[in-house]
């Protein structure tokens, strides 16, 4: 009905598991590889879980679109079936024939043997996908196993994929199956998205659909990841109805009423639950304490996918952004209170996981204010790094607690910026990653170790937390190989690594330089950018040869596959980020800060 209204082509939050619409986020991207790599490079199960609308079933529809054509597939959607009906369904997905009313399992065992045989000898490869995989009984799934019993000398003649909710791991954790789970060979578990990737959800779905124009406000796309918690089929619904409704009421663009009127008609929980009086006020307590401290955690910084960002700068203003870059001139940034919990420049936003710091919030709140707010209020003028300081100091909790040490985000940004010899400036409506794109630089956001850190060798933002339990941000300028050196606006120290173990949980935030056309490189791109890839990896591999193709090539990918297993990388023969950024280190690209000693 809003179809006309607002200008979509075609209704842009169905919930069909259409792959035009995906969405493919970090976590979405690695669970299309993880399969990928377990069907095509091992033998064994492969196993893909996650929980109800997190877009199991979507990536599942994107991979098939993504195989070739070599390749034979049988999609079960239905598992509750007797093991009989299974095999059955498979031999018809198949195209397999056999006696309509035959009760034998073997017949259709050795038709489907037969089969597998004859695709092998012509180079075929046949897989079975099962999906909601939990409703599985215990005789169909050893039926299943068996089935893997299919195989020539070298090769298992089928490959199956069980896609399915948490509760399969613990199905498949039992002693009875133990036989099942020692041939699982590739799994991976989806969770849902965070608050930056919701917003990116969404105004890529209205963009799919022929929209360009920001309908969501801000506050209501905060609104729709408070109610969804990130999962995509609650957000295609929740979304769908808020459009109904403010078709309804002829309104162009849709606000937090809107949303919440739209929540009360289709979720169940939002009745009696978040919407009653009761829970309001303890809502209302947890929003005013996060005025008062400065708790915020890596993602108001995040950006969406870097591959997904040129959808999201359709929905920007109009007017370009101009980025006035001066020698050794520092960058000033402005704060109001009102920064905590979403500042009029940047967007920021409240942390993804504010939930576990929201006991910790409301305590401190009272003995907190005061102090808070002078530091909310002040104007933050970091140096150059030129002119920072670097000093000794017992204990990280002492550089924590320090009244000189700034560690708020945008202190933190504009200080890595600097690094990268770019001046930070905060614009109304944007991310802190998106405005690195501005001048020519790309965001990872992610979790890991100390070795994560080596291996990527960028100067990071990381997350630490006080004694307090308030979440700060530093900028780690050095990683040595028992200390490191933490930035805090004019302060510097140098703290071990023992200590920063106490008060780091593995979040940190890197900026890179990527290619200026694609993202990643992979088999079937041409152009001018893979030349010049395939000159940097020659170099960084030390090959020498006169292959100058500007076309990805079977031996390029083999090169790259190397390269990845000598930097104990992924091996898929694709680059990516991970090893873009070691290359561009290994290749000394111009003006690229580097992190650790030997390094530099």
């Amino acid at each position: 009905m809003y179809k006309s209204y607002f200008g979509f082509d075609e209704s842009p939050f169905s919930i069909t598991p259409d792959p035009k619409f995906i969405y493919m986020s970090q976590r979405h991207q690695d669970a299309l590889a993880h399969l990928k790599y377990g069907l095509f490079e091992t033998n064994g199960f492969v196993l893909l879980t996650g929980e109800v609308g997190t877009g199991k079933t979507a990536i599942c529809r994107c991979l098939l679109h993504q195989l070739p054509e070599t390749v034979d597939i049988a999609f079960i959607l239905n598992p509750k079936q007797t093991a009989l009906e299974l095999i059955a369904n498979i031999c018809d997905d198949l195209h397999i024939e056999y006696p309509i009313n035959t009760t034998s399992i073997k017949v259709l065992i050795d038709l489907l043997n037969r089969r597998l045989l004859e695709s092998y000898a012509n180079g075929r490869q046949t897989i079975l996908i099962i999906d909601e995989a939990q409703n599985l009984s215990d005789e169909v799934l050893e039926q299943v196993r068996l089935l893997t019993n299919l195989e020539t000398p070298k090769q298992k003649l089928l490959q199956i994929l069980l896609v399915g909710q948490p509760e399969l791991q613990s199905m498949l954790a039992r002693p009875v199956l133990r036989q099942l789970t020692q041939r699982i060979t590739a799994r991976f578990h989806i969770t849902a998205l965070s608050h930056v990737e919701t917003a990116a959800y969404i105004r890529h779905r209205m963009w799919i659909a022929g929209v360009q124009r920001p309908i969501f406000s801000k506050h209501a796309i905060d609104k729709v990841y408070q109610l969804c918690s990130g999962t995509p089929r609650l957000i295609n619904i929740i979304c769908d109805r808020t459009l109904l409704g403010a078709y309804a009421k002829n309104a162009d663009t849709i606000d937090t009423k809107t949303v919440i009127q739209a929540a009360q008609e289709i979720l169940p929980d939002t009745q009696g639950g978040f919407f009653n009086p009761t829970r309001k006020l303890i809502v209302a307590s947890i929003v005013l304490a996060s005025f008062a401290v400065a708790a915020y955690t890596l993602p108001p910084w995040n950006s969406p996918d870097s591959e997904l960002l040129e959808e999201e700068d359709l929905f920007k203003a109009s007017t370009p952004t101009t980025i006035h870059k001066e020698a050794n001139t520092p960058s000033v940034i402005k704060t109001t209170p009102t920064s905590i919990i979403e500042n009029a420049n940047t967007g920021i936003t409240l942390p993804v996981n504010q939930r576990k710091h929201q006991a910790l919030i409301v305590a401190s709140t009272l003995t907190t204010l005061k102090s808070h707010k002078d530091k909310i209020t002040k104007t933050i003028q970091p140096k150059n790094s030129q002119n920072i300081t670097t000093e000794t100091t017992s204990t990280l909790k002492e550089l924590l607690n320090d009244p000189d040490c700034n560690s708020g985000t945008e202190t933190a940004i504009n200080s890595l910026f600097n690094l990268w010899g770019a001046a930070y400036y905060p614009q109304a409506d944007r991310t802190a990653c998106e405005v690195a794109r501005n001048v020519g630089l790309s965001c990872v956001h992610d979790k890991g170790t100390w070795n994560n850190l080596r291996r990527s060798n960028r100067p990071a933002i990381i997350e630490l937390q006080n004694s307090e339990g308030n979440w700060q941000h530093l900028l780690l300028s050095q990683l040595n190989e028992n200390d490191i050196v933490l930035n805090c606006g004019e302060k510097s120290a140098f703290i071990t690594l023992e200590q920063a173990d106490k008060h780091w949980f593995g979040e940190y935030l890197i900026l890179w330089s990527p290619p200026k056309k694609r993202m990643r490189f992979e088999r079937g791109n041409k152009g001018q950018d893979v030349m010049l890839f395939r000159e940097q990896l020659k170099t960084a591999l030390n090959i020498h040869n006169t292959n100058n193709s500007d076309i990805f090539d079977l031996t390029l990918e083999k090169m790259v596959i190397v390269f990845q297993q000598k930097h104990a990388l992924k091996a898929d023969g694709v680059a990516g980020k991970d090893t873009i950024i070691i290359l561009n280190t290994l290749t000394n690209k111009p003006g690229t800060p580097l992190l650790t000693t030997a390094a530099r």
